[in-house]
């Protein structure tokens, strides 16, 4: 059996090993439970950010929807019936249809500076068209971009995927009879605003958000996103 004195020498002798040991129980311990802290906090993170991007689709859903309501409203206009009434009265164009028009111009063009989101005119143009194809008044930029020959009895949203150009096509009606449409022109891009682009110090990580449509072709980033290559999109539709 050993004496004390051998165990206390044998325990000096293996002192650095032992101080060691515990030492690196000790980093162990405490990297576990960094990494397990780490794990917790990305947690929270995804779960914060998801919340997020719901809340901002939520938001486009319901300015989709207002832009429908807005369309709709402008088709049943009082400057767009007086001018219908007029018109099934046999009124001429010289002598008062013209008029009617160039208040419907007017009143379009109150629209465009009225509607805007976070500063920025929500549509590039807004156009009445007979139900024959004639485009009656317009208001907006007039652009090379071929409005949508959409006829449905009820309001139509419709992505153009070539242009990136979001239409609400709103039937304008007389008597229960449809005499024309409205087309409100807006770009896709006026979105962007609504998409999430955080890099700074008060967030967790660095998050951003792109629009895509079902069928994958248009990308609308955030404003300070890079945009994405065309393998990068194939790749994010394949999930």
């Amino acid at each position: 059996m050993e004496s004390p004195r051998s165990i206390l020498r044998s325990g000096i002798k293996h002192w650095p090993i032992i101080t060691a040991s515990v030492f690196l129980g000790l980093v162990l311990i405490i990297a576990g439970k960094l990494y397990y802290s780490h794990l917790k906090l990305h947690e929270v993170t995804d779960a914060h950010l998801l919340a997020e991007s719901e809340q901002r689709s939520d938001e486009i859903d319901d300015f989709l929807k207002e832009q429908k309501t807005t369309a709709t409203r402008i088709a049943n206009s009082h400057t767009i019936d007086a001018y219908l009434v007029n018109l099934a009265l046999g009124m001429s164009r010289k002598y008062g249809l013209d008029a009617n028009l160039d208040y419907i111009s007017l009143e379009f063009s109150r629209e465009l500076h009225e509607n805007k989101l976070h500063g920025r005119e929500i549509y590039r143009e807004i156009v009445f068209i007979a139900e024959g194809g004639e485009i009656l008044a317009r208001a907006g930029k007039k652009s090379t971009t071929s409005l949508p020959d959409i006829r449905n009895e009820a309001t139509t949203l419709f992505f153009d995927q070539k242009t990136q150009t979001i239409f609400f096509i709103a039937p304008v009606e007389h008597k229960g009879q449809i005499r024309g449409r409205v087309i409100t022109v807006t770009d896709l891009d006026v979105l962007s605003s609504l998409l999430i682009s955080s890099t700074g110090e008060d967030r967790l990580t660095t998050h951003i958000e792109y629009l895509l449509s079902f069928e994958g072709k248009n990308v609308v980033e955030s404003t300070t996103a890079p945009t994405l290559t065309h393998q990068e999109i194939e790749n994010i539709s394949n999930i």
